[in-house]
């Protein structure tokens, strides 16, 4: 019933009064600790809050994510569509790759409200009341929605078709490979490398960063391509660590747009 920025105002003060007393943010903190070792505890708390506060933004946002993700909207700049839209009227699908960064939510809905097919990935939410009402608020992306559980066969009939489809991939898959995430191994999926190989297809990393309140600035990065990967390397394992290089650059560069809530790196619940 809110305007989107007061909702978004109300989901960020919300939760930075209740997140702070979570025991979700004991995670945040041992992944900080990990990602970007030279804050003092003073800075790491600080920014722990604004994580807390970009989540309940993120959270208070969903009902309005259609309004949000129409073409020319006041929220959303683009920046880097070109490089995109080049792999697809080149005959090329696309797998689009993004972290748990700004709001993550709109990144498939700024691509799809502009005419390219696309389908995403989602995990589903344990309670199923809440699933629903989620679903209904994801409706609004206008792109095919494949839980977590059943992807696979969803993206690989959707880029069969060429169609493209979308993942978030910074946080950590239990049987995933080791790929270096901020210096240390970290279980990583590599479904994006795996499908791009399969289906000829381009990978093009893709940033969101909330510049503030709810104005947002969506980064079409150059595609990255199987046979740009140099011989004698294994390319689904270098594809990823490019991956995840870029979801670095993206945390350094705006650390309060990164949910970070779960153990990301073997090991470090030891130290939360």
């Amino acid at each position: 019933m809110l305007p989107v920025d007061l909702a978004s105002a109300f989901g960020g003060f919300a939760m930075s009064m209740v997140g702070r007393f979570a025991s979700r943010m004991r995670k945040v903190y041992a992944n900080l600790e990990i990602a970007l070792p030279k804050l003092s505890p003073g800075e790491r708390t600080r920014l722990a809050r604004g994580i807390g506060r970009n989540l309940g933004r993120t959270w208070a946002e969903m009902p309005h994510l259609a309004r949000i993700c129409q073409p020319g909207s006041p929220w959303i700049d683009i920046e880097g569509s070109e490089h995109y839209e080049r792999e697809i009227a080149a005959g090329r699908p696309v797998v689009f790759v993004s972290g748990h960064l700004g709001n993550w939510e709109i990144t498939a809905g700024a691509v799809a409200h502009r005419g390219t097919p696309l389908t995403v990935v989602y995990t589903p939410n344990r309670n199923p009341a809440v699933q629903r009402r989620l679903h209904h608020y994801r409706q609004g992306l206008k792109c095919g929605l494949a839980p977590k559980e059943t992807a696979a066969r969803v993206l690989v009939k959707a880029l069969s078709h060429g169609e493209s489809v979308g993942l978030v991939v910074d946080q950590r898959v239990p049987d995933g490979a080791l790929i270096p995430f901020f210096g240390h191994p970290a279980p990583t999926t590599t479904t994006p490398a795996r499908l791009a190989l399969k289906f000829g297809a381009s990978i093009v990393p893709t940033q969101c960063q909330r510049l503030g309140g709810t104005r947002f600035r969506i980064t079409f990065h150059e595609p990255l391509r199987p046979q740009d990967i140099p011989p004698g390397a294994d390319p689904e394992i270098a594809l990823t660590t490019r991956i995840n290089g870029y979801i670095e650059e993206w945390i350094r560069a705006q650390p309060m747009d990164w949910y970070c809530m779960r153990w990301r790196w073997p090991g470090v619940a030891d130290r939360g």
